[in-house]
């Protein structure tokens, strides 16, 4: 969940993540799984951001960089699956 902050491009933000008020993700950062970023919290571009409240520890690492890389490719291509097989819902 993303409440009133600033995310840069091609960041990315984990599964179940919250990143809060006034929070400031820089560009291909990445906020893992779960973590919390607090009201306020810089994450400075091309960094790791984990646990709650949310810690940067370093810059990202080569695993890293290849989901930074890939991830906006495949969510496009699972967008454009979903939406090919969408099909309205009789509400009887």
């Amino acid at each position: 969940m993303v409440h009133s902050a600033s995310i840069g491009a091609e960041a990315l933000i984990g599964n179940h993540a919250t990143v809060l008020d006034g929070a400031v993700v820089g560009s291909r950062a990445m906020v893992a799984a779960g973590a919390v970023v607090t009201p306020g919290t810089v994450v400075p571009e091309e960094t790791l951001a984990v646990g709650a409240p949310a810690r940067v520890r370093g810059p990202l690492s080569e695993n890293h960089w290849v989901w930074v890389r890939r991830n906006p490719g495949e969510y496009q291509k699972l967008a454009q699956w979903y939406a090919a097989d969408l099909a309205e819902v009789d509400d009887a």
